[in-house]
């Protein structure tokens, strides 16, 4: 898979204290049935790699190289995934009892147009100009449509199951629009 935004941490080397960070806009993670899964905030195991998808926030554990032309690598198919909340900003396309629709200005710090969204979905792909949202028991439908920004931090669906039918355990925050400066 593609990383975005990635960044490496090499481990300390030949006494030297601390660690070194290396920057990329891409970076490329090898993952396999060995892989361990597992979220930020849920003791519940079970996931497994087909839980990652477009999107998702995470950190990535296991054996990197890096090419003489800067390239990232990563094999961790014997190693770990941590899903973390992902944020996304967006507007507000519409809303009901339960759930919400966006137009995604960014998701996890990247405009959506970066992503390929092909495969997100049961049936079609998510699309990031009408991203649907469970929102739980909150109920967004006294907001206007494209008035409010946005912000919503959780967890990105498992991959070939977008939109999501029911919120994880635990939930991820409510959206709330945010203050114009």
């Amino acid at each position: 898979m593609t990383v975005r935004g990635a960044t490496l941490l090499s481990q300390p080397i030949l006494g030297i204290p601390s660690y070194t960070a290396t920057y990329a806009n891409n970076a490329t993670a090898t993952i396999g049935s060995s892989t361990v899964v597992s979220e930020d905030g849920a003791a519940a195991g079970g996931l497994t790699p087909a839980a990652i998808s477009v999107g998702q926030q995470l950190d990535v554990s296991g054996q990197a190289t890096v090419d003489t032309a800067g390239n990232i690598s990563l094999a961790a198919t014997s190693g770990q995934v941590r899903l973390a909340s992902t944020r996304l900003w967006g507007t507000l396309n519409s809303a009901t009892a339960g759930s919400a629709v966006l137009d995604v200005m960014s998701l996890g710090n990247f405009a959506p147009a970066g992503f390929n969204f092909a495969g997100t979905g049961s049936t079609v792909p998510a699309n990031p100009s009408a991203y649907v949202l469970n929102t739980g028991s909150l109920d967004e439908s006294a907001l206007a449509a494209s008035k409010p920004l946005v912000q919503v931090d959780g967890r990105v669906n498992a991959f070939g199951s977008a939109p999501r039918t029911s919120p994880l355990p635990p939930s991820p925050p409510a959206p709330r629009p945010n203050s114009a400066w």
